[in-house]
């Protein structure tokens, strides 16, 4: 693996299952400090793998940008997490 496609310290990568011609091998959610960038599709087990590397504790979400495949996921991971703010692009 190449220094470019490692993942920083402290982040951790969950790749959802939804390969396609537009995602690829699927899209990639990072969780960081307690925030999901990119929470991904509304699948269930993708959210159950975010929840976990988040070690179940979420305190907010951002979203680079409004595609489905990176923000239908957003809201139901929010009411998981307890209500957490979603953070939109400006």
């Amino acid at each position: 693996m190449s220094p470019e496609e490692r993942d920083p310290p402290g982040v951790v990568r969950v790749r959802a299952p939804n390969p396609s011609l537009l995602t690829l091998d699927g899209t990639n959610t990072y969780v960081a400090g307690g925030w999901v960038v990119d929470p991904g599709p509304d699948h269930p087990g993708h959210l159950d793998a975010v929840m976990e590397a988040a070690g179940g504790r979420i305190e907010g979400i951002a979203l680079t940008h409004s595609h489905f495949d990176h923000s239908e996921g957003a809201q139901p991971l929010a009411e998981r997490a307890g209500g957490v703010e979603v953070r939109l692009p400006e």
